[in-house]
C-alpha cells in the first residue's frame, strides 16, 4: 500500500474540506458529497456533523462508487503536522476538485421527523480558492439517536432526502493502553473488538513525538493493525509518536445515476486522547 503525502491547506478547521477523490479515467464531471456524523467519546463529548460537496472533472471510477475506502484500506498518509485533517472517517487523496453548493443548510432528523441537528453552509477562502462546507455550530448533546436521516436540499450538488446515517457502536482500543498510547513505535500493535458489520473502516490519527509529522491510517475492522512497511520507510525505524484519536466508521454509498452524483454518509464513534504534561519537580 503506497503512502500518500497530503497537500497543505489553511488551518485545521478548513482542512476538513480537503477531501479529494483520486481519479484516473477521463470522463464528464461527477458530483461527490461526504456527510459525517461523529459521536465523541461514547457520547460524553457530544455529536458533531459536517459535510462537503464538490465536482471531479475526470469523473469517478466505478470502484469508488462500490467502496470509496478500497484504495486506502491498510495504508497510511503522512504529512507535516497541521496538513492532515483530523476528520476520522474520510479518505484523503490528491486530485483537484471544485467546491459545490448543496443548499443553505443540511438537516439531520430523528425517526419522528424532529430536527436533531442543522448544518448551515459556511464559505471560507484559502490560497486554493473558495471552500464550501457544512458544519454543526457546536456539539449536540449525545449520544446520537438510533435512527438519523439526512436531508440535502440541493444546489449545484443535487437534492437527497431521507438518507439513513449508519451509526457505529461505541469504540475503544484493547491495546495499546494507558501510557503506551503516548509511545507509539514501528512495532506497536493496535487491537480492538470488531463490530462485525460492513462496510466499516477503523481510522487512527498519530502525531510524531517532536510534533513534526502527522500520520493517519485506514484499517479494516478485523480487530488488529500495525503500521505498514511503506509508512515505516517514510517515518524511519526509530519513529516514536502518540495516538491522538481513533475511530470506527460505518458508511454507505448512494448514487443518483441521472445527476451522476455520489453521496457517501458515515457514522463514526471516536475516541480522542489528551496527554497531560508531567508535573514539575519541586526544587528544595
Amino acid at each position: 500500500m503506497p503512502v500518500h503525502r497530503a497537500v497543505a491547506l489553511t488551518g485545521a478547521v478548513l482542512s476538513l474540506v480537503a477531501v479529494i477523490i483520486g481519479c484516473s479515467a477521463p470522463g464528464p464531471a461527477a458530483s461527490v458529497g461526504f456527510v459525517s456524523v461523529r459521536t465523541l467519546d461514547a457520547g460524553d463529548g457530544g455529536v458533531v456533523a459536517w459535510g462537503t460537496f464538490f465536482g471531479v472533472a475526470a469523473g469517478l471510477p466505478t470502484s469508488f462508487r462500490d467502496d470509496p475506502y478500497a484504495a486506502v484500506l491498510g495504508g497510511c498518509e503522512v504529512a507535516a503536522a497541521g496538513e492532515v485533517a483530523r476528520i476520522l472517517d474520510v479518505p484523503l487523496h490528491t486530485h483537484v476538485r471544485t467546491p459545490y453548493d448543496a443548499g443553505a443548510a443540511l438537516t439531520l432528523r430523528t425517526a419522528d421527523g424532529a430536527t436533531f441537528a442543522t448544518l448551515p453552509r459556511r464559505v471560507d477562502s484559502s490560497d486554493a480558492g473558495e471552500i464550501i462546507s457544512y458544519v454543526t455550530p457546536a456539539p449536540v448533546p449525545g449520544p446520537a439517536p438510533e435512527s438519523l436521516t439526512l436531508v440535502v436540499p440541493g444546489g449545484r450538488f443535487p437534492r437527497f432526502v431521507g438518507v439513513e446515517i449508519p451509526l457505529a457502536p461505541d469504540f475503544d482500543l484493547l491495546a495499546p493502553q494507558g501510557e503506551e498510547r503516548a509511545t507509539i513505535t514501528a512495532s506497536t500493535r493496535f487491537e480492538w473488538e470488531s463490530a462485525g458489520r460492513t462496510p466499516a473502516v477503523v481510522v487512527l490519527s498519530i502525531s510524531s513525538e517532536d510534533g513534526a509529522d502527522a500520520v493517519r491510517c485506514f484499517a479494516a475492522d478485523d480487530g488488529s493493525f500495525v503500521l505498514p512497511a511503506a509508512t515505516i520507510d517514510v517515518l524511519g525505524p526509530d519513529f516514536v509518536g502518540r495516538l491522538e484519536a481513533v475511530g470506527r466508521a460505518l458508511y454507505r454509498v448512494h448514487h443518483d445515476a441521472v445527476e451522476d452524483a455520489t453521496l457517501v454518509v458515515a457514522g463514526t464513534s471516536v475516541r480522542e486522547f489528551v496527554y497531560l504534561p508531567p508535573l514539575p519537580t519541586r526544587l528544595h
